[in-house]
């Protein structure tokens, strides 16, 4: 379909710059969900060997204590490093568009 403008547009597909930008952003959160699988897989798999360990000031299993407070920690070090990486983006786009 050609528009007024003389552009071409498929009512199927979404504007190219909208879709390069979700693409990013599905990037960034797959990049993220990966990140935090990585992270439950390793503290998991050596959770035998790290509950050995025991946390000295609260007397925990250190493979307890990771699979517990390291997911949250890791949580919202993801929630800071996305919100940064959007900001930039939309820095980015302000530059582009002139604003």
């Amino acid at each position: 379909m050609i528009d007024s403008n003389g552009y071409l547009h498929w009512p199927a597909m979404p504007e190219l710059k909208a879709q390069f930008r979700r693409t990013g952003l599905k990037n960034l959160l797959l990049v993220m969900l990966a990140g935090w699988v990585f992270y439950f897989l390793a503290v998991h798999l050596f959770i035998l060997k790290l509950n050995k360990i025991t946390v000295p000031i609260i007397g925990l299993p250190l493979g307890v204590y990771m699979a517990v407070q390291g997911s949250i920690v890791l949580f919202v070090i993801f929630l800071f490093w996305f919100a940064r990486n959007e900001r930039m983006a939309n820095r980015k786009k302000r530059m582009a568009n002139g604003e």
